[in-house]
């Protein structure tokens, strides 16, 4: 397995900086929004004079009715930096989170209609299949992000999702955090990215990576997801809540999530980098 780390965990910090920043913590790869990929010729000399992959494109938007057309645009443009960026003539995933309203409305919205799943699943089957087709011209591979789809809550329908669009280029970008047994033997093996949110713990001002029982619990899921033949990037990244906090300090945090991440991979035996 490889270590990436996500630019949207550094969204104030310039691309040039925190691409450097995270090959000198000693990162394998970063992930990039789809506006840091904008100028592809300059992002691949950067990321060659700093040796470090692009662990996968992140694209996150919504796509109801009227913001269907213009972020679906968006997307695909994920997509053509991702074809544009291959190293090694491996484009990068493109994660992929879409919900069809904001997740405040969503909230709401989800109070009153408990199964939306089953009322919705066609209308993102469908988002999702004018992506694969568009992926599979360009030869690359879009990860749905499960996280971010807010009306499903089980492996069995991520499984749904699949089957309806039903596309070789359509794989799942897997989330550690939270994850059951049955999420990892059915979702790993579908997985070609995974992220891993807040691995390290957060005090007023100074992040730890002293808590050995978080460590064992990294350790485990590590030993786990090889079990089930993922060999891929754990990318760390940050959560919003804790992003937007004053005292947050973007590259302190990507180095205490590597700090973090390192034990682990050493406590579990784990090969990193093979």
């Amino acid at each position: 397995m490889k270590l990436g780390y996500s630019k949207l965990a550094m969204e104030a910090v310039p691309v040039p900086t925190a691409i450097r920043s995270i090959a000198e913590l000693g990162y394998d790869g970063i992930e990039l929004d789809v506006d840091s990929c904008v100028k592809t010729g300059w992002i691949a000399r950067l990321l060659k004079d700093h040796n470090l992959h692009l662990a996968s494109i992140g694209a996150y938007t919504e796509v109801g009715d009227d913001a269907s057309s213009r972020n679906i645009c968006q997307l695909k443009k994920g997509i053509d930096f991702a074809a544009e960026l291959a190293q090694d003539n491996e484009p990068p995933p493109v994660n992929v989170g879409l919900a069809e309203i904001s997740g405040i409305e969503f909230t709401m919205k989800a109070q009153t209609e408990p199964d939306l799943w089953e009322s919705k699943k066609h209308f993102f089957a469908e988002r999702i299949g004018v992506l694969t087709d568009y992926a599979e011209k360009r030869g690359v591979i879009v990860a749905i992000d499960p996280r971010t789809f807010l009306i499903m809550k089980t492996p069995a329908e991520v499984l749904e999702l699949l089957e309806l669009v039903d596309s070789s280029h359509l794989k799942v970008n897997f989330h550690i955090n939270g994850s059951d047994a049955k999420a990892v033997s059915t979702l790993i093996p579908l997985s070609v990215h995974a992220h891993v949110y807040d691995v390290f713990r957060l005090s007023d001002r100074m992040c730890s990576n002293t808590d050995s029982r978080h460590i064992s619990e990294s350790a485990d899921f590590l030993k786990t997801m090889q079990a089930h033949g993922y060999n891929g990037f754990i990318t760390a990244t940050v959560s919003s809540l804790v992003c937007c906090r004053q005292d947050y300090d973007p590259v302190a945090a990507a180095k205490c999530a590597y700090e973090h991440l390192s034990l682990a991979f050493k406590e579990s035996g784990v090969a990193l980098r093979p």
